[in-house]
C-alpha cells in the first residue's frame, strides 16, 4: 500500500516519510519545488501536481485522482511519531511502521469501509479514558473526526463521487467525512494505533493555516466554513471556563441517523 504526502514548503522539515520504505512513499509537491525536495531525500518519488498555490484541498484531490482505483493512505508531512495501544490502553512507541500499512490495509477492507484513520494524541485528547471505556472494541464507526492521516477505499470513494471540497480552506478534512457519512459509507477509527504530529510548523498547503496565530484560530476557521455548508445541528463549538472558543464538534449522533436512513 502506497503512502502519499502532500507537501509545501517544507522539504527542510518534511519526517512522515522517514517512517516508511522509499518505495512505498510518494510526495506531490508543487512543480516549483520539486528540484527542493530531491535535494534532501534523493531516495523517494516526488510527483508534481501540476499547479501552484492551489491550497490544500486542490493537492487532495490530485492524489485522489492520481491514485484512481488503488487504496491508499494520505498522511501530513509532519507526523513525528507512531504507537500502538497496550493492555493496559496507553500507547507505546512503534519502532517500524509496518504495522501501521498493515492495519489500514485490513481496515479498508471491512465492509462499507470509506475512511480508515489513526488516533491522533493532539486531537483526541481523551483517547485513553476512551480505551476504557470502549475495553476490547478497536474499530469505531463514524465517532471520530480524521486528520493528518488517514486510508482511502477508492473503489467507494469513486463510485460515490467523493473529492474535496476546494471552496473550504480550514476544515476539509471533516468535511469529506461529513459528506462521506452523509452519502451511506462509514469512516471507521482504528484505536488500537495512534500519531503524533507537529501542530504549527511553518509552511504547508494551507493558505490561512499559515496566516493563523494559535491552533485556536483554525479551529474557528473550520466552524465558520462548516456551518455555513453543513448547518449547526451539525456543526456546533464548545468554548472554555471564560468563554472563549475552544474546539469544533461534529454531532455525529446526527449523522448516523441520516446515515442510517439511507443504508
Amino acid at each position: 500500500m502506497k503512502i502519499c504526502i502532500p507537501s509545501k514548503g517544507r522539504a527542510h522539515a518534511i519526517k512522515t516519510h522517514l517512517f516508511f520504505n522509499p518505495v512505498d512513499v510518494l510526495i506531490f509537491v508543487e512543480p516549483t519545488e520539486i528540484a527542493a525536495y530531491r535535494v534532501i531525500s534523493q531516495e523517494y518519488t516526488f510527483i508534481d501536481i501540476k499547479e501552484s498555490n492551489q491550497g490544500i484541498s486542490y493537492a487532495r484531490n490530485f492524489i485522489l485522482d492520481y491514485m484512481k482505483d488503488e487504496n491508499f493512505v494520505m498522511m501530513d508531512d509532519d507526523i513525528n511519531y507512531f504507537s500502538e495501544r497496550n493492555e493496559t490502553g496507553h500507547y507505546t512507541k512503534l519502532f517500524s511502521a509496518a504495522k501501521i500499512l498493515r492495519a489500514v490495509e485490513e481496515g479498508l477492507n471491512i465492509e462499507n469501509c470509506a475512511i480508515y484513520s489513526l488516533v491522533s494524541i493532539e486531537e483526541n485528547t481523551f483517547a485513553y479514558a476512551m480505551n476504557m471505556s470502549l475495553g476490547a472494541e478497536r474499530n469505531v464507526v463514524n465517532h471520530s473526526q480524521i486528520i493528518a492521516c488517514y486510508g482511502f477505499n477508492m473503489q467507494l470513494v469513486n463510485t460515490l463521487q467523493l473529492r474535496f471540497d476546494e471552496n473550504i480552506s480550514e476544515g476539509e478534512d471533516a468535511d469529506f467525512l461529513i459528506r462521506t457519512i452523509l452519502s451511506g459509507a462509514d469512516s471507521i477509527m482504528d484505536y488500537n494505533f495512534a500519531f503524533s504530529h507537529d501542530i504549527r510548523t511553518p509552511g504547508g498547503l494551507s493558505f490561512k493555516r499559515n496566516a493563523f496565530q494559535t491552533h485556536q484560530d483554525c479551529a474557528q476557521e473550520s466552524f465558520n466554513s462548516l456551518t455555513k455548508k453543513h448547518g449547526t445541528d451539525i456543526i456546533s463549538i464548545s468554548r472554555d471556563s471564560y468563554g472563549d472558543f475552544k474546539s469544533m464538534k461534529i454531532n455525529f449522533a446526527k449523522l448516523i441517523k441520516i446515515h442510517n436512513s439511507i443504508q
